[in-house]
């Protein structure tokens, strides 16, 4: 009820402040337009609601709430990456995606912003899995101390999320979106299929690796989709040497992870 009400709220302030400037009109042309390019998109939120949702019922189902606990405290992590870094930047990008698609020099731009991007959410994550372990020990009790070794591959499948959404351009700004519906629901079949197959076996970092694995194939699935219809030279290479490095000097934190905790903070 309160979601209800703060919703009803700002969409009732906003409509007084856009009905000041806009007046009322139905346009069947534009409408149909709008249609043939949103429905593909509405349809695709279906599958991610899998993605979204199956993790945390297959844990409940193969394992205990005890390793659920473990895995929605490593996700609060998760959030804090998606919250002051991957959502403002889709805001800010989607605008700028079709202002400038027109520009000689668009594809070029999409793919230095992407490779930048990807350098950001890398810092961003590598900098929340250093401070996982220090922090996990100040605001929990001993029995959730593990949540940070799921960390890292959550920070992962963010990083992938990420990317995705600049892969997306030239689907979206060729308006082939009918693609983007079948490229969810294979994501989220294999989604499903990872999960009833690593979350046995592994608990929560299962359904961590789980993820990774959906978003490897999103993208995979998208960038191939998208440079089928609008070519954009990404600096593949690039972005691959920073993952690299990321990875490395990941690899060289595990050493501290043993250190008592002011050492290791």
């Amino acid at each position: 009820i309160g979601n209800v009400l703060a919703a009803a709220m700002l969409w009732g302030f906003l409509s007084i402040l856009i009905l000041k400037d806009v007046r009322m009109q139905y346009d069947r042309e534009k409408m149909s337009a709008l249609l043939k390019y949103s429905l593909p998109l509405v349809l695709a939120t279906l599958p991610g609601l899998v993605i979204r949702n199956a993790d945390r019922i297959l844990l409940v189902r193969y394992t205990s709430l005890e390793v659920l606990g473990l895995y929605a405290l490593a996700m609060r992590f998760r959030m804090i990456l998606e919250g002051f870094v991957l959502e403002p930047f889709h805001l800010g990008f989607g605008p700028f995606r079709f202002s400038i698609m027109n520009q000689e020099n668009a594809a070029r731009t999409f793919a230095t912003l992407l490779t930048w991007f990807t350098l950001l959410l890398s810092f961003v994550g590598l900098l929340i899995i250093l401070i996982a372990p220090e922090t996990i020990t100040l605001i929990s009790t001993a029995a959730f101390y593990d949540a940070h070794k799921i960390v890292p591959l959550l920070m992962l499948a963010t990083l992938l999320h990420g990317m995705h959404y600049v892969f997306q351009s030239g689907i979206l700004i060729t308006k082939k979106t009918k693609v983007i519906p079948l490229i969810s629901t294979a994501t989220a079949i294999a989604n499903l299929a990872a999960l009833y197959f690593l979350t046995p076996r592994f608990g929560a970092q299962g359904a961590a690796l789980a993820l990774v694995l959906t978003y490897c194939l999103d993208i995979a699935l998208t960038y191939r989709s998208s440079q089928q219809v609008y070519p954009i030279p990404f600096e593949l290479i690039r972005m691959g040497k920073i993952i690299f490095v990321t990875l490395l000097v990941f690899g060289a934190s595990l050493l501290t992870s043993q250190l008592p905790f002011w050492r290791g903070l």
